[in-house]
């Protein structure tokens, strides 16, 4: 079972659970420092590009599953092992984004 902290309506889950303890001291410090808010922001738009691209490699995975039947189960793993990846990177980046209050969407740079 996924352990789950609820911050003013935001899920952290995951490895990002491990940081949310230092969310609220951030977030405030973040608020008076431009350097470190920009910081946030910018590792918080690293990691949600980071995530997408290993959600696109899962998927090209998924295509090759599907086409080679004897290598399902190596490709199986590695897919799950992509997944935590891809979701890990996705709480962190909401978490910064929560830390600095940026609610933009970010953009995809393929």
């Amino acid at each position: 079972m996924k352990k789950e902290l609820s911050i003013k309506n935001m899920n952290i889950k995951g490895a990002s659970i491990k940081l949310a303890s230092y969310v609220r001291p951030i977030k405030k410090t973040a608020e008076n420092f431009d350097c470190l808010s920009d910081f946030l922001s910018k590792n918080s738009e690293f990691s949600s590009n980071i995530a997408a691209k290993i959600d696109k490699v899962r998927t090209k995975l998924a295509d090759l599953a599907k086409n080679n039947p004897s290598n399902k189960s190596v490709l199986t793993e590695l897919d799950k092992q992509l997944f935590w990846c891809f979701e890990n990177l996705k709480d962190q980046s909401e978490l910064f984004n929560y830390c600095v209050n940026t609610k933009k969407e970010v953009k995809n740079n393929d």
